[in-house]
């Protein structure tokens, strides 16, 4: 990926489905509008630009990620992407997409959302893979309807949550 920092105008981007454990090299792409990180296996947002003030739809669902910290850096995004990815923190989520003003579609499910007081201790005990071997017990994770209800009250202006428009 180390001549993409080459591509300076380029405004879309696909990366899906290429095992990239990383996004290092994309750093210097800062006039893309729609980034598509998914189908991989990035552990963090690291390597993304840090300054992206056109992109309007972030992709990053189904990898490994554990927190969307650096997600402010982009204020036009609409879209956000990170369901199926190992996000446990609901509470610290919506505090970085929170201050995205133009945010109208945020997918966060099938992720691991601890309830209050939850799991986070104990899953950082468990060994890799911990969601395969060791799922979560129902009484550690955030009900659908608690999820549902968190999103909605921290982010009012959502158009759409998952796969529900409202």
């Amino acid at each position: 990926m180390e001549h993409l920092g080459s591509l300076q105008s380029l405004t879309v981007l696909s990366l899906q489905s290429n095992r990239l454990t990383s996004a290092r090299g994309l750093e210097n792409l800062t006039s893309l509008k729609e980034l598509y990180l998914s189908e991989n296996k990035l552990l963090t947002l690291e390597g993304l630009p840090t300054s992206c003030p056109a992109l309007t739809i972030l992709d990053v669902a189904n990898n490994q990620i554990r927190e969307l910290s650096g997600v402010t850096a982009y204020p036009a995004l609409e879209d956000v992407w990170a369901n199926t990815n190992r996000l446990t923190q609901l509470p610290e989520t919506l505090a970085e997409l929170v201050k995205l003003p133009a945010l109208t579609t945020v997918y966060l499910h099938y992720n691991h959302w601890a309830a209050a007081g939850g799991a986070e201790g104990e899953q950082e005990h468990r060994p890799v893979g911990w969601s395969v071997h060791y799922p979560p017990k129902p009484e550690e994770l955030l009900s659908k309807a608690e999820y549902k209800r968190q999103v909605l009250e921290a982010l009012p202006k959502l158009e759409q949550l998952d796969d529900t428009y409202r």
